[in-house]
């Protein structure tokens, strides 16, 4: 997953343009990859739609299923990949994308994820 470490708008604004830069010099991944769920439990909490917005630079969304697969968007790119979340550690890998990431998870409140990868830390809101 790519995540923005916001915290003020400079690093945002550095951390959406290496978002860019990474989606324009990713591979596609091959057709015939293929990403297995892990049949360890997931943290029920992470289920659910959340969303990123970043002020006059982008929006994200980060669907997680209950099927351990999630669906993640941009308004710049969209990929879809296999997740895991138990214990406060999570990861991802991108079916049709080049993206993998890991690292720890917390949550604020029932409404607020805060996430932690390879880019920094970012704080997640729940949609409803």
């Amino acid at each position: 997953a790519i995540r923005i470490p916001c915290t003020d708008a400079n690093a945002c604004r550095k951390a959406a343009d290496a978002l860019k830069k990474l989606a324009q010099n990713a591979k596609p991944a091959r057709a015939s990859a293929k990403v297995t769920a892990p049949s360890s439990g997931l943290d029920p909490r992470i289920v659910g739609t959340w969303t990123l917005s970043i002020p006059q630079q982008t929006n994200w969304t980060w669907e997680f299923r209950s099927d351990a697969t999630y669906a993640f968007a941009t308004d710049q790119t969209s990929f879809q990949g296999a997740y895991t979340a138990s214990n406060g550690v999570w990861s991802q890998q991108a079916v049709n994308f080049a993206s993998e990431d890991s690292g720890t998870y917390r949550f604020r409140d029932d409404d607020t994820l805060e996430l932690t990868g390879r880019l920094g830390t970012s704080v997640w809101k729940r949609r409803k």
